[in-house]
């Protein structure tokens, strides 16, 4: 090519440019916000930590730990300023949170087609580092410390061999394509009236995850589940002597693995005593849930998506959890001298109508048949504060006061005398399922 074809060239690809920036208009120039300028003024306001779920320490912790993942090159930027690691982490966190990315975007100063891939560079560098890996512990005298944790939460250490608690999640999702699943009523949950995912926890006492694995499709139970996490199957088998995982009767019953009694056996009184002290450590995988979903609201609803993109989400969100509990909330034994109502005012849990149990703001993966019929009320839970009460204590306890009234919605009230109870008084709820 000689110089004049070469300057011809030149003019032909400048033409075209000109073409196409007046088809798409001209480039906005962002402003990018001033983080300390923002950290400022929500510090003023008090709301950082409303708005971004975790304390400005934490937060800048956060940053250091994926600032080597997320860190832009400024020649890449097409605005006057490049987009900083405190905008992603920022972003990503609002829209953990409950927020849209469209709305969102513009608290930062981002335009459309840059905000989506900070938001998913951001769940990868979540999910990807080191430092925020959720695992168990790796020692016998670490577990010991938290079967410790799990002791200090059962009345006369009635539960001493405790260590962890295993439970499900279900996530809702949009019907996944032909395309994602061979099977899409698999991903169906008839009780939930949703499609969703089904996910495997455990727990420690002090609400942190030692598991969290997204691994069946909606469809499925606890009892199908279970086995396909086999990190988490292998680790109970696996435990140190003497040490026990708790779940709920979804699960099978093993030398690891406890579970309460169900059937005609809850009406021996030995093995309703039993099925209330396993109550007391088997509620923290229900409050860690309860937890989870109060600090990140996007699992609220229906996660929207391919279904390997919900479970990054809910994989995220669990990582975020363990770093915001190991970062900002009360550590052993702190924790330990709480009683259960103060735990649930400073994890500022309340009552949610979705919820089976009435009390979490979440969606257990509890199967249909765990559900009877108590004097006329369908398809019932029985609830004592945040714990579950056997039901035929609750039977027992109306039979034995003669207290109990029930009002136009179905619901059964009873107190219980302290001498009964132990200390204090008993307020117990059978509420309505639709």
């Amino acid at each position: 090519m000689d110089a004049v074809s070469g300057i011809h060239a030149m003019d032909d690809l400048s033409y075209l440019t000109s073409l196409i920036d007046g088809m798409r208009g001209a480039r906005w120039d962002h402003v990018r916000r001033d983080w300390d300028e923002h950290i400022e003024q929500l510090t003023h306001e008090g709301k950082f930590e409303t708005e971004y779920r975790m304390s400005l320490q934490a937060n800048n912790e956060l940053v250091r730990i994926l600032d080597p993942l997320l860190e832009r090159k400024e020649y890449n930027s097409r605005c006057t300023e490049p987009i900083q690691v405190e905008h992603i982490v920022g972003l990503g966190l609002r829209v953990l949170s409950g927020g849209a990315v469209s709305d969102n975007r513009h608290v930062f100063g981002m335009s459309k087609p840059a905000a989506y891939p900070c938001l998913n560079d951001f769940i990868y560098a979540v999910n990807t580092s080191p430092e925020l890996e959720i695992k168990f512990p790796s020692t016998v005298q670490e577990w010991n410390q938290r079967n410790y944790e799990f002791r200090s939460k059962s009345t006369h250490e009635i539960m001493s061999g405790a260590c962890l608690a295993v439970d499900g999640f279900f996530q809702r999702t949009n019907k996944p394509t032909k395309k994602e699943v061979s099977n899409q009523l698999a991903y169906y949950s008839g009780h939930y009236e949703s499609y969703g995912l089904n996910s495997q926890e455990a727990c420690f006492a002090d609400l942190s995850f030692g598991y969290f694995g997204t691994v069946a499709p909606g469809q499925a139970n606890d009892h199908v589940a279970y086995p396909t996490a086999r990190s988490l199957k292998n680790t109970v088998e696996n435990l140190p002597p003497n040490l026990y995982a708790v779940a709920d009767a979804a699960y099978t019953v093993s030398e690891n693995m406890l579970i309460p009694f169900t059937g005609n056996d809850r009406f021996d009184i030995d093995q309703d005593a039993f099925n209330f002290y396993l109550s007391q450590v088997r509620i923290r995988i229900e409050m860690a849930f309860g937890r989870l979903v109060n600090k990140f609201r996007i699992l609220n609803g229906t996660v929207e998506g391919p279904m390997e993109r919900v479970a990054d989400i809910l994989q995220a969100c669990a990582r975020l959890h363990n770093f915001i509990i190991r970062q900002d909330c009360p550590s052993f034994p702190t924790f330990a001298d709480m009683s259960l109502e103060e735990e649930m005012r400073d994890l500022d849990l309340s009552p949610h109508p979705r919820a089976p149990l009435g009390h979490m703001a979440y969606l257990p993966t509890m199967p249909v048949d765990c559900s009877e019929i108590i004097y006329g009320v369908s398809h019932s839970a029985c609830v004592f504060g945040a714990q579950m009460v056997p039901r035929f204590a609750a039977e027992q306890m109306m039979r034995c006061c003669g207290s109990s009234s029930s009002d136009s919605v179905g619901k059964i009230l009873c107190w219980r005398c302290s001498e009964v109870a132990g200390a204090g008084s008993w307020q117990m709820r059978i509420e309505k399922r639709m």
